[in-house]
């Protein structure tokens, strides 16, 4: 099994920054998942999902950092629970950069349902 510097993990892309980027704002392609977990259905203590949640929360933000500086510029970032969630999106958290069209989410529904930090075109 390959060991992955976050926790619970299934998939971690290991393309750059710029490259995943660029296979977004081409159109190549319409998401790229950064990292994903494995799913929390046959974990015992689903509280699991709450200790490694922050692990993938810190990810998120340390891509956000690093996408903004790939793109000289700052993202906006909302939660889910924000009334300037956009209607298109889908996750807890987002960070928007509205001039190159891109953004990254953080998503996780149920214990059914990975961790994902995603990259995708603005709809």
């Amino acid at each position: 099994m390959t060991s992955h510097p976050l926790p619970h993990c299934q998939l971690l892309e290991s393309r750059g920054i710029d490259d995943c980027l660029e296979a977004v704002s081409s159109g190549e392609e319409t998401e790229v998942f950064l990292a994903v977990s494995r799913d929390f259905y046959d974990v015992e203590n689903y509280d699991l999902s709450a200790d490694v949640y922050p692990e993938y929360k810190a990810f998120f933000e340390a891509k956000v950092r690093e996408i903004s500086q790939a793109l000289a510029g700052e993202a906006k970032v909302i939660d889910w629970e924000s009334n300037r969630f956009p209607e298109w999106a889908v996750g807890e958290w987002i960070a928007i950069w509205e001039d190159a069209g891109v953004h990254l989410r953080l998503h996780h529904e149920d214990r059914e349902v990975p961790i994902l930090v995603a990259l995708g075109r603005n709809e």
